[in-house]
């Protein structure tokens, strides 16, 4: 993933990562694509309400897929994730405006 290649924009930051309550979970999750989608790239990571990383991933697929399908997969991972790792409260945030809408009434 070091040697791909990926167009810089230089956007301000509009958001900040906020702790969860007490006793709840943050995971993130984020997804690239480099060359014209052929490869997919993502990271998940998980914080306590303190925020300290609990757990981490980073990962790519060769596979050609879309931004959507990139951010669902990185989503599914980290499902399992969180499933293999016992944790029970758990909050999941992307920032794939269309996944969220899918799954969230």
């Amino acid at each position: 993933m070091q040697r791909a290649q990926k167009q810089v924009h230089n956007m301000p930051c509009l958001s900040s990562w906020t702790k969860p309550p007490v006793g709840m979970t943050n995971c993130n999750v984020h997804d690239a694509t480099f060359h014209n989608n052929s490869i997919i790239g993502y990271g998940i990571c998980f914080q306590n309400h303190l925020g300290r990383l609990l757990i981490s991933k980073s990962d790519f697929l060769l596979s050609s897929a879309t931004v959507l399908d990139a951010e669902a997969i990185a989503l599914l991972e980290s499902l399992k994730m969180a499933t293999t790792s016992g944790m029970h409260q758990v909050l999941f945030e992307t920032d794939c405006k269309t996944l969220v809408e899918t799954f969230v009434p």
